[in-house]
């Protein structure tokens, strides 16, 4: 027993002093090295290194999507509101007295023009059968609404004709008896009180007969307009009769109103009505479809609404598609100043706060700003490459907002299938830097960041996103919190 704790305590002394010897070696080695200048810059540098190169691998160059600033003419702009209106809008009311027969159209019904030319007569040619002539040439057939029941008025013309000839015969029959009567006169065999009562007669048959032809053609026009046609391209918004309906003249029987063009109501303030010009192309947008439609402004009306001081002015739309219903609200953007130089940029590169709007320059470095670049390189132990490009944030202040179409049209700018081509810009400002680092680099043809400017840092090194593909920011994927891109 004994001689088993002489060992154990033997065993523990000499592990204690070895650990107490080699503590007190490796104390000395280290504290000759840390005194030692030359180990100390050597281990410093070696340091630095494994940390540049480790940077290195993870560096990700910050990847952007620019645009071009471009030197050219801006507008201040100002949106008014207004609303979709029918060109033509007409109620198609009877002309005749009758039954409704037939119906041909229900609400919503496309309906197109019936087209007739009235030819005048001869203001020299004043007879009766002149003047009784069919004058109505059918240029286009156009679309039946409704048809009046004829029957009476087919009667009526059909006893017209049998009187007037029956008259006619009258007629002939007076034309030969006064023959007779001139032969018999020269003989005396006829007193001129005789001859008189002929002449008479006849004349009586004469106005009987012209009075039958009139009614003729007035029956004939009665039945014409027993077929009612549509005056007008356009659509069927109500219908007052149905089949079996007694009309008489001015009975309505549908409500039309016109199709293919379309008017856009805006009203004006008075303080700007002096910019609108009769023919000026407006944008309009229509908010429930959230597009805008281009037109001509095609009437001013000179009477100002007395409450809001404004005139309203009438823009022509076309609407060949048939998208585009009377009634719906719009907006629409009317110059408000005269135009004037300035740089244009894209809406999106413009960085608004309220302490001032910035956007983003991206250009190569200056001979200095490379210097300096590389003696941060070196001095941190950073990769170095020449003629990087990097982003300057300039100041800038905003003159003008304007939306496709205000002045630069873009709206041609569109795939076959309607989507808007790469490089569309909705929105465009006018904008005039503030100071002279800004008057140096914004610049006609200046690239502009545009998309992916969120972690942006002064004279950060930048590379232009060429792929088509949008910049989604993913922060954390990398060591520089650099976004991830879908390519």
């Amino acid at each position: 027993m004994n001689r088993n704790l002489i060992t154990f305590a033997l065993c523990l002394t000499v592990l204690l002093v070895g650990t107490y010897l080699g503590f007190y070696g490796t104390s000395t080695f280290y504290k000759g090295r840390i005194a030692d200048e030359k180990f100390i810059t050597k281990k410093y540098e070696t340091i630095q290194k494994e940390k540049g190169e480790k940077a290195a691998a993870n560096a990700v160059t910050y990847k952007v999507r620019v645009g071009q600033a471009q030197k050219g003419t801006a507008q201040q702009f100002r949106t008014l509101i207004g609303r979709l209106e029918e060109i033509r809008r007409s109620t198609i009311s009877a002309e005749v007295s009758g039954k409704i027969v037939e119906i041909y159209v229900e609400k919503g019904s496309h309906v197109k023009e019936h087209r007739v030319k009235y030819e005048d007569s001869n203001p020299s040619d004043v007879s009766l059968d002149s003047l009784l002539e069919d004058n109505e040439k059918v240029l286009a057939e156009g679309t039946v609404l409704a048809r009046i029941d004829t029957v009476w008025l087919e009667l009526a013309a059909r006893q017209a004709i049998e009187s007037l000839a029956s008259l006619q015969a009258q007629y002939n029959y007076q034309e030969s008896e006064l023959k007779r009567a001139k032969a018999l006169s020269e003989r005396g065999a006829v007193s001129q009180s005789d001859m008189e009562s002929i002449l008479a007669k006849r004349d009586e048959l004469m106005a009987n007969m012209n009075e039958k032809k009139v009614l003729i053609l007035e029956l004939q026009k009665k039945l014409k307009r027993s077929t009612i046609y549509a005056p007008f391209d356009g659509q069927v918004i109500a219908r007052h009769v149905d089949v079996g309906t007694y009309v008489s003249p001015g009975t309505p029987v549908v409500d039309v109103i016109s199709e293919g063009k379309i008017d856009a109501r805006v009203y004006v303030p008075e303080s700007f009505i002096h910019m609108i010009q009769i023919g000026q192309k407006i944008g309009v947008q229509i908010d429930a479809m959230g597009k805008t439609v281009y037109g001509k402004v095609v009437q001013i009306v000179r009477n100002a609404e007395t409450a809001s001081r404004t005139f309203p002015v009438y823009v022509r739309l076309d609407d060949k598609e048939g998208e585009l219903m009377a009634g719906l609200s719009v907006t629409s953007r009317i110059p408000v100043t005269e135009k004037y130089e300035s740089f244009i940029v894209p809406g999106d590169a413009v960085i608004v706060k309220p302490d001032g709007n910035t956007i983003w320059v991206v250009r190569n470095r200056t001979d200095e700003e490379e210097a300096e670049a590389k003696a941060d390189a070196e001095e941190s132990h950073k990769p170095y490459k020449a003629g990087e490009l990097i982003a300057v944030p300039i100041p800038v202040r905003i003159t003008a907002e304007m939306f496709d179409g205000d002045i630069y049209d873009q709206s041609v700018k569109e795939t076959p299938d309607g989507r808007k081509q790469a490089g569309y810009v909705s929105k465009l400002l006018a904008v005039e830097p503030v100071n002279d680092a800004g008057r140096t680099y914004l610049v006609p043809g200046a690239n502009l960041v545009i998309e992916g400017g969120e972690r942006l840092s002064p004279k950060m090194v930048v590379q232009i996103q060429e792929s088509p593909y949008t910049l989604k920011p993913m922060p954390g994927q990398y060591d520089s919190g650099q976004q991830m891109t879908t390519d």
